[in-house]
């Protein structure tokens, strides 16, 4: 699964916060596209060997670049 273009365009203009879907707080996205966040958001501290709870915002910054590049 990948996230809908209309998720990945809310979160591109900023209408909702990567961060707010993966604390769990957001609710205006599709079933299963938190799992698909949580999956990216978890790969890319094991490729970057970035602590998962202390380098939250360069992980999430990644994934807001990767959205970008795949949706805009």
């Amino acid at each position: 699964m990948r996230l809908s273009d209309q998720t990945a365009e809310k979160i591109l203009s900023e209408e909702i916060d990567i961060y707010d879907i993966l604390a769990g707080t957001e609710t205006n996205i599709l079933d299963g596209e938190d799992a698909v966040l949580q999956n990216l958001y978890d790969e890319i501290a094991a490729e970057h060997r970035w602590h998962p709870y202390d380098d939250f915002e360069q992980i999430i910054a990644v994934i807001f670049d990767t959205i970008s590049s795949e949706y805009a």
